[in-house]
């Protein structure tokens, strides 16, 4: 497969794991030379491995985006 040179590459990624799911996104990255700035990369997982994950897309060029699967804690 060619990566994408003109179009924008949105992804979006979750897992049951988020500490795995962010470990794979990140070692895909790591694996890929050179940088890709028409990636979008939706990580879906927890909040402790967001600034891990964003750290590596960023750095490829990439924009992050996160959707936290934890649930609020309501103290009503």
């Amino acid at each position: 497969m060619k990566p994408a040179k003109s179009k924008t590459v949105r992804i979006g990624v979750s897992g049951p794991n988020s500490s795995l799911t962010a470990n794979i996104i990140i070692t895909a990255l790591d694996n890929m030379s050179g940088k890709l700035p028409n990636l979008q990369l939706a990580f879906i997982g927890s909040v402790e491995h967001k600034t891990k994950v964003q750290a590596a897309v960023t750095a490829k060029g990439g924009e992050f985006l996160f959707s936290n699967t934890e649930k609020s804690k309501s103290t009503i």
